[in-house]
């Protein structure tokens, strides 16, 4: 190799060397921009206390540790707060989409990909003190009763699995959230609205009811765990983001800290 030659192959090697190093400083010391965080869509229904709309946002008890999972796995939300029908219907229909909080059940177990609870629910039938109705000892005795229950809730599917009717004059009655359901009982359309005591307070207020004017009629049989879900069609690299960020944030204790105690249930 000539003298000539050699020295142009050695700046050449020395040129890359020299760009390779001012790019590895320029990574390191976070000179790069950012790219922008992917964004996903992200369902849920009116359920006060635990989504609700507040100051022009998606707010309350589970969207709260939602957005930090989101976060910590590097996504943006696109937050959408639908009746869950039409949440459940964008979910089918979006691969990608997530939607909470949804209840774990058997019959949904194979429906979708569950990325993480968010908390615990139980629930009760409850009426008016008002209204005198004929004793409760089982979930039977229910069945000629007028029942608001929104469409598609594990609450409304629990009931209908187990013999109840959907009818406008004794059965179940749908709505399209809680909401509805506690007004219709509040004018005397519907006879039992099944919901959590922590929500009853907030919805109340909603509806403008004295919560001292109604009472637990009977303990719904059906205790649930709250959970961010998935569309079954979600790419894998989504779904094992999601899920370490959960898992991250549930070892160090950040989501048992941001949830409150009336949704976190007992330590998981």
């Amino acid at each position: 190799m000539s003298a000539l030659r050699y020295r142009r192959c050695l700046r050449l090697i020395v040129g890359a060397l020299a760009r390779a190093i001012l790019v590895l400083i320029v990574v390191e010391s976070g000179w790069v921009r950012a790219e922008p965080p992917e964004v996903l869509t992200v369902l849920t229904e009116y359920s006060p206390p635990y989504t609700n709309y507040t100051n022009g946002e998606v707010g309350g008890y589970a969207t709260t540790p939602v957005k930090a999972i989101l976060e910590h796995a590097g996504y943006q939300a696109n937050l959408h707060l639908l009746s869950w029908n039409a949440a459940l219907d964008i979910l089918k229909r979006e691969p990608g989409a997530l939607i909470y909080p949804m209840a774990r059940t058997p019959e949904r177990e194979h429906q979708y990909i569950w990325i993480g609870r968010l908390g615990v629910l139980t629930y009760q039938f409850i009426k008016r003190r008002d209204k005198v109705l004929a004793p409760i000892t089982k979930l039977n005795d229910l069945k000629h009763s007028r029942i608001a229950v929104v469409r598609g809730d594990v609450r409304a599917d629990y009931l209908l699995a187990h013999g109840f009717e959907v009818s406008n004059d004794y059965g179940l009655k749908y709505v399209s959230d809680n909401g509805e359901a506690l007004q219709l009982l509040k004018v005397g359309r519907t006879d039992f609205v099944v919901l959590s005591m922590t929500s009853l307070t907030t919805l109340c207020g909603k509806v403008q009811m004295d919560c001292a004017q109604l009472e637990v009629a009977y303990p719904f049989e059906l205790k649930t765990g709250l959970y961010l879900v998935a569309n079954l069609d979600t790419p894998r690299r989504e779904v094992d983001r999601l899920t370490a960020s959960y898992q991250a944030l549930l070892k160090d204790g950040t989501l048992k800290r941001i949830t409150p105690s009336a949704l976190w249930g007992p330590d998981k």
